[in-house]
């Protein structure tokens, strides 16, 4: 099965665009084709090999990017990439050995914050344990069938589309770290904002999967407690135990 690699990227310094797709080029296994989706205002200026194309859309949000590049990919599997981001060079060649049988989804840790994003099994609507779109490996037709990537949510987009893929199709881990996820004040993953808003999509979209297991809804909201009130400490923002106790009304019956 080929493998096409999609690199997403909006207005970014152009040694850092370089470093995300140097890392792509420098794999022990190349993808077949890559894709970048250039959403900011003006052209690119990196030079690129003969296997990669590159697709304008000015404004296009992140979700919308990828879907792109999904539209523009001729082959069976799919590799994201986000322009501020790095894959480690074994990060194909591991994923694409597991890629087998009713496999969707090839889910791998990788380093962010100085330390290593862990993959632990478990119930996918309880958290986001397979990971940011940079780094597991996708089939297409997965993707295709699960919709693709909802261009409606703020962030949490790859949690969104890992959920609806996991009903059909199997994911499989690997052991070795395929990547380093870079979270600058500029990346979606610091803009407090789009994190709210991307938590309430989520438990607004999968509503009926939650009120169906409680368990799973109570883990998700530990989970976005730990993430504003612990690890970011938030405070007087409009994260609060209201909009906990907003999240159950919603959720429940």
């Amino acid at each position: 099965m080929g493998i096409t690699g999609i690199l997403t990227t909006c207005n970014r310094p152009p040694e850092v665009l370089a470093r995300a797709y140097r890392s792509m080029l420098d794999q022990t296994l190349p993808p077949d084709e890559i894709v970048i989706v250039n959403a900011g205002r003006n052209g690119l200026d990196i030079g690129i090999s003969e296997n990669t194309v590159i697709i304008d859309s000015p404004g296009s949000n992140s979700a919308e990017a990828r879907n792109i590049g999904i539209e523009h990919s001729s082959n069976d599997l799919l590799a994201f990439l986000d322009d501020d981001d790095v894959w480690y060079r074994n990060r194909l060649e591991d994923q694409c050995a597991a890629m087998v049988g009713g496999i969707g989804i090839v889910s791998s840790p990788y380093d962010m914050d100085g330390a290593e994003f862990p993959i632990k099994r478990g119930n996918i609507l309880q958290e986001n344990w397979i990971g940011s779109t940079s780094f597991p490996l996708v089939r297409k037709d997965a993707v295709l069938s699960a919709g693709g990537f909802d261009t409606s949510f703020p962030a949490n987009q790859e949690w969104d589309l890992w959920t609806r893929i996991c009903r059909d199709h199997g994911v499989a881990v690997t052991d070795r770290k395929v990547g380093l996820k870079e979270t600058g004040e500029d990346s979606l993953t610091a803009d407090i904002d789009k994190r709210i808003s991307g938590w309430k999509a989520m438990f607004s979209k999968h509503a009926e999967d939650y009120r169906k297991d409680r368990k799973a809804c109570r883990e998700a909201l530990g989970t976005f407690r730990y993430e504003m009130f612990v690890r970011r400490s938030i405070k007087g923002l409009v994260v609060s135990e209201t909009m906990l106790l907003g999240f159950r009304l919603h959720l429940s019956p």
